[in-house]
């Protein structure tokens, strides 16, 4: 019983003094950033001290133009922005958790080894011209959306090594334009919750794109040299003039016509039916590449009607007709159901002209009969069912011209009723042809 209440005495010792200690813990969190001054700042400086970490600086920080070796500023909070612009980092550069309360300018700045944006918070930054001789991660850093300054601007940046923006989130518009990743560049699970700018982005070696979020991607002018795979809600892409052949778009999601055809004026110069022509070639041939004949169909389909619209707009009527025909009669090779459902249209045509024309059924005495001796009028004259009864003979006939098999029940009288045969029969013979031919090329893919 003694050793129970020792034991009981300093379990609840235990549970007091841990009880005690949590608002020393909290105050101990609450006040672990050093506040610095101005003169604090420069007095490091001038030692070459670089060690900024848990620094809190309620002033501008103005580095533009210094050479830092091995600096540090993890969890650093810069109420009032920093100016590193054209700073030569030297060493390995440690900027995680830290916190930029006001615009981060970055421009042309050089990082000659790896730096670690590892959970920063930008409410504006600049990278414009800056150069990253080592790898850099961007890894669950949050660019904040700024109303005087850019969102987050890698414009003309060059990445030596990887570049790291995995699960990243730019609340505004993140531009890349000009960009060359020399390595891999990782964009897994980003949030683009405004518009992201590839333009004129080159992209060396291999780079995924598989944004958790994104609004209207900008592919113009981008150049992949090796490979690079796409996961991401294309609907609002742009792809003029973009060397998308090494691209792999794996599991998007793509829209029944792209932003450009439904937003041709969205450019400075308004693209026309043969610029969109090229731009569903392009994405064609990608498809292709890469096994995706599925989309590649609905590229070809797409190319196909821009050349259309484009043959209506010159006035081509030749080129008109004749790709009006091939999209009603098979989809210009992509819907062999068009084939089937002109195919029953040309045979009910047929069926209705033989209705009022000569034909010789077998032991169908009454109706013969009756059209010898009254004509064709006399038909309106019959009952209903008789009628019926009567193209039914004529929708057979039509099915047996129609597939060139003929019969013998049904039996063509008159000039009328033999070229309108023969003409069904070619027009069956070809339309049996195309067919195969559209339904073998669909099954083959």
């Amino acid at each position: 019983m003694g050793s129970r209440k020792v034991i009981y005495v300093i379990v609840i010792f235990l549970l007091v003094i841990s009880i005690l200690s949590v608002p020393v813990v909290v105050g101990e969190e609450n006040d672990k950033h050093k506040v610095i001054t101005e003169e604090e700042f420069h007095t490091k400086l001038e030692k070459g001290d670089y060690n900024f970490s848990w620094c809190k600086f309620p002033f501008k920080v103005d580095l533009s133009g210094f050479t830092l070796t091995d600096a540090d500023f993890s969890n650093a909070i810069f109420e009032k922005g920093a100016n590193f612009n054209k700073v030569t980092f030297e060493g390995e550069t440690n900027f995680i958790g830290t916190d930029f309360g006001d615009n981060a300018d970055f421009s042309a700045a050089i990082f000659k080894s790896s730096t670690i944006f590892y959970k920063a918070n930008f409410l504006g930054a600049d990278f414009g011209g800056a150069t990253f001789k080592g790898s850099v991660w961007f890894y669950d850093t949050y660019f904040e959306k700024s109303e005087n300054f850019l969102t987050a601007n890698f414009l003309i940046a060059t990445f030596e090594k990887d570049a790291h923006f995995k699960e990243a989130t730019f609340e505004g518009v993140a531009h890349f334009s000009g960009a060359i990743f020399k390595k891999y560049a990782n964009f897994k699970k980003v949030k683009f919750l405004d518009e992201a700018n590839f333009t004129t982005t080159t992209f060396e070696y291999m780079f995924d794109l598989s944004p958790e979020e994104n609004q209207l991607l900008d592919f113009r002018y981008i150049d992949v040299c090796r490979r690079g795979l796409i996961r991401a809600d294309v609907t609002n892409a742009l792809f003029y003039n973009a060397y998308i052949e090494n691209i792999n778009f794996y599991n998007c999601e793509w829209p029944e016509t792209i932003f450009e055809e439904l937003n041709p004026n969205y450019f400075p110069m308004e693209l026309t039916n043969k610029d969109l022509e090229e731009i569903y070639r392009n994405l064609k041939r990608d498809f292709q590449a890469h096994g995706d004949q599925e989309n590649a169909g609905w590229a070809f389909y797409r190319e196909m009607e821009m050349k259309r619209f484009r043959a209506i707009k010159e006035g081509n009527w030749k080129q008109r007709l004749w790709l009006c025909v091939l999209k009603k009669s098979c989809g210009y090779g992509e819907k062999p159901q068009n084939v089937i459902f002109c195919s029953l249209a040309i045979i009910v045509f047929f069926a209705f002209l033989f209705y009022f024309t000569d034909l010789e059924i077998k032991n169908y005495i009454k109706h013969r009969k009756f059209h010898k001796i009254l004509g064709i009028l006399f038909k309106f004259s019959l009952s209903m069912k008789d009628r019926l009864n009567y193209f039914t003979f004529c929708f057979f006939f039509s099915m047996s011209s129609f597939t060139t098999l003929g019969s013998s029940y049904v039996k063509s009288k008159g000039k009328w009723t033999h070229r309108g045969s023969a003409l069904e029969s070619l027009i069956g013979a070809f339309f049996i042809a195309l067919f195969i031919y559209v339904f073998a090329r669909k099954m083959l893919r």
